[in-house]
């Protein structure tokens, strides 16, 4: 679990490091005005976290917590090989 911690937990700031890169590539503009706004999907990203995490514990009181946790560490193992294999392709 603590493996899964560290392996989701540094996307914010790598998001931080190419901020100015993907303000340029989608928005057409480095200016700090894009950068701003490239910043945001740091906040739907936070958002969206917090909008899977209370799924999840509604699914916990349904379902074993054992299932769960696996199923999420099997999730997060398929797709980030798959965001791998995108990005080297």
């Amino acid at each position: 679990m603590t493996l899964l911690v560290f392996a989701t937990g540094g996307q914010l700031p790598v998001l931080a490091l190419f901020l100015p890169e993907i303000a340029k590539t989608f928005l057409g503009s480095s200016d700090q005005v894009a950068v701003a706004l490239a910043s945001q999907t740091g906040a739907v990203n936070s958002a969206a976290e917090v909008a899977v995490a209370f799924l999840i514990s509604l699914l916990a009181v349904r379902f074993r917590h054992k299932s769960i946790l696996l199923l999420g560490s099997v999730f997060l193992i398929v797709f980030s090989v798959e965001a791998f294999l995108l990005l080297t392709s």
